[in-house]
């Protein structure tokens, strides 16, 4: 996480990493979908809008979406060392979205 501020989503994957909050995580998102971009295309998307005249104004940029199941997921691969709090959301996922593995 680059900034030392926290939005919102920084404010949800932390809580989950740390296993605090679940019960408001799993009611209240745990059916949700959020789109997703790199940080690279944001930066690219600023160079074309300085340079090319043409491509200036409001952009929507979305590489992805994902199911809040599919977040927990990925972020069960990238910190398995943190298995109790996933596993919660995780299991409560798959009651809503029963295609997560």
């Amino acid at each position: 996480m680059l900034e030392s501020t926290k939005n919102w989503l920084k404010i949800i994957v932390l809580e989950i990493l740390a296993g605090l909050n679940l019960f408001f995580w799993i009611t209240h998102i745990s059916n949700l979908t959020f789109g997703w971009v790199d940080l690279r295309d944001v930066a690219n998307e600023h160079i074309l809008a300085l340079e090319i005249p043409s491509a200036s104004g409001r952009h929507c940029l979305a590489e992805r979406v994902a199911h809040f199941s599919k977040i927990v997921k990925s972020l069960h691969d990238l910190y398995p060392d943190v298995q109790s709090a996933e596993n919660t959301i995780l299991n409560s996922c798959k009651l809503i979205a029963p295609d997560v593995e």
